[in-house]
């Protein structure tokens, strides 16, 4: 058997984990978005569990233009917004970043992500 068999098989043995891990973790979803004030309080960001642990955190946001000549054109254009151009005449996309709602508000300009992402984090139990 080679090894690329091997990988094979098991990747096949594997599935059917994989589909009880998704399913299982789509319960815990759903539970946590039902009770999510109640288990984060304070400045919590996760719950520890017997099991391992379940929270939320932030996804990187990532600026998306449209077209950076026009934008670059526009920001040069307005002094209120040539803070969010480098010296190198191009569009500083981590000015824009840090301030999403003025960024939002230029045209072809917008702002993916920074959203809460769910996670859950097993509990790994050491084998010796």
């Amino acid at each position: 058997m080679t090894v690329a068999q091997a990988n094979l098989a098991y990747e096949a043995a594997a599935a059917p984990l994989r589909t009880a891990i998704a399913a299982d973790t789509e319960l815990l979803r759903g539970y946590f978005d039902a009770n999510r004030a109640s288990l984060l309080t304070g400045t919590k960001k996760s719950v520890a569990l017997p099991t391992g642990t379940m929270g939320m955190k932030k996804t990187v946001a990532k600026l998306v233009v449209a077209d950076a000549d026009a934008l670059l054109k526009l920001l040069e254009e307005d002094r209120k917004l040539r803070r969010f151009i480098r010296t190198k005449s191009e569009v500083d996309r981590a000015a824009l970043l840090a301030e999403p709602k003025v960024a939002v508000t230029i045209d072809g300009v917008s702002v993916e992500g920074g959203d809460d992402a769910f996670f859950v984090k097993p509990l790994m139990v050491g084998t010796t």
